[in-house]
């Protein structure tokens, strides 16, 4: 991959998580200009920042990736994702940068039977209603404060770092819901190669207006049951409570027109080789 000179400079918040490691392992010969920074000081010598910490250690950067967020914990706690957000708009701010870019979920979604468009919000848990309220503060201060442009990328299950990805790296059995018509769930993934591809196409294209919403994924669904025999791991079956979701699918009309990934992109062998290509799974 060339070198991405037009695209400068880029902060990135919680580079030792998992998508931060996927990132700069997918950009490290070649790509944006990765300043990593983390909240505790590691051996490895990433910058370390934290909210509210003097900003001057860090260098004027051109974008701000904030990939850093909590996942769990009280309702109150996940709320931590909308303080970490703001954050992050502040140091884009401090840095001179004109593009700050967050990473949502598409748990922010209700699943159904249909793809769902940007338009769609509507949370059912803790976490996804943190998520959208991270993104209504992102509005909300552009429209007081001006600054940055922003981003957000409504970023579907990720191979290699979801719940299944991570079941498969640690037991020889999988277990999945099956639903009343025989099919097990069906998600919107996106490889990370290809989540790559998408990001560094938002942080090289302008926007025309303050805040831009995109999902992000491959354009179609893919059957966690196919990711599970790819895997080479067994399958085993228990019958999907009320609560569970058959499909949660995402519309990526937007992200298609900016970055477009192929009908390939989904299909289950490529992301289990693409997740094992990508430096942090298993």
């Amino acid at each position: 991959m060339a070198p991405k000179s037009h695209i400068g400079r880029v902060l990135m918040l919680g580079a030792n998580g998992k998508l931060g490691r996927m990132l700069r392992f997918q950009w490290s010969n070649g790509g944006p200009d990765i300043v990593p920074v983390v909240r505790r000081p590691l051996p490895t010598g990433e910058s370390v920042w934290t909210p509210g910490a003097d900003v001057s250690g860090l260098p004027q950067v051109d974008a701000v990736l904030a990939l850093w967020g909590r996942t769990r914990g009280t309702e109150a706690e996940l709320m931590d994702n909308v303080r970490l957000a703001e954050a992050a708009m502040e140091l884009g701010a401090a840095l001179g940068a004109g593009h700050v870019v967050h990473f949502s979920s598409a748990a922010v979604y209700r699943p159904g039977p249909e793809p769902l468009a940007e338009e769609q919000a509507d949370p059912q848990n803790a976490y996804g209603r943190s998520k959208l309220a991270m993104e209504q503060m992102v509005s909300a201060w552009r429209s007081l404060h001006g600054g940055p442009m922003a981003s957000i990328l409504r970023v579907g299950n990720v191979a290699g770092a979801d719940s299944l990805f991570g079941n498969l790296a640690q037991q020889e059995a999988i277990e999945l819901d099956r639903f009343t018509d025989g099919q097990g769930p069906q998600r919107s993934y996106v490889a990370p190669s290809d989540l790559a591809q998408v990001v560094e196409a938002v942080l090289a294209s302008p926007i025309a207006k303050g805040v831009q919403i995109l999902n992000v994924a491959a354009p179609q669904v893919t059957a966690m049951q196919a990711i599970v025999e790819a895997s080479g791991k067994t399958l085993r079956w228990k019958d999907a409570d009320a609560s569970a979701a058959p499909l949660v699918a995402l519309d990526v009309a937007r992200q298609q027109a900016l970055a477009a990934l192929p009908d390939g992109a989904a299909e289950a062998g490529y992301l289990v080789a693409e997740a094992r290509a990508g430096g942090v799974w298993p």
